[in-house]
């Protein structure tokens, strides 16, 4: 799944910027204006196991949901529908500590609006 996400944010990149080896910045860019739609996932034949995917610079899980997949010995069978993370329980913790580790190691924390 890694490589498919990598792959596609190549071609996002690619689309944007030219097929060219890309610097940090525009991969970057790619990997937070990745969208891979449902249509997309069924011509590359992920469908069903990724979900749809739309990361921005504000929400890099792109949807944030999983599945729980178990390898059979021949196949990988799903053991679970899609399962959500509780953001309103998560968001103000993972804030939290990101703010605490980037004043400790004195990080200026990024603002992509300030990049738009």
């Amino acid at each position: 799944m890694n490589a498919v996400l990598a792959v596609e944010a190549l071609r996002a990149g690619y689309k944007k910027f030219g097929a060219r080896a890309l610097n940090g910045e525009e991969g970057r860019w790619a990997f937070e204006h990745l969208v891979v739609d449902d249509a997309r996932l069924k011509e590359i034949g992920f469908h069903g196991l990724l979900q749809p995917l739309n990361i921005t610079p504000y929400d890099h899980e792109g949807g944030g949901a999983a599945r729980i997949q178990q390898w059979d010995g021949e196949k990988w069978v799903l053991q679970t529908d899609w399962i959500k993370a509780d953001h309103e329980l998560l968001r103000p913790l993972i804030e939290a500590k990101s703010a605490a580790y980037a004043k400790e190691h004195g990080i200026t924390p990024r603002n992509p609006k300030s990049e738009e």
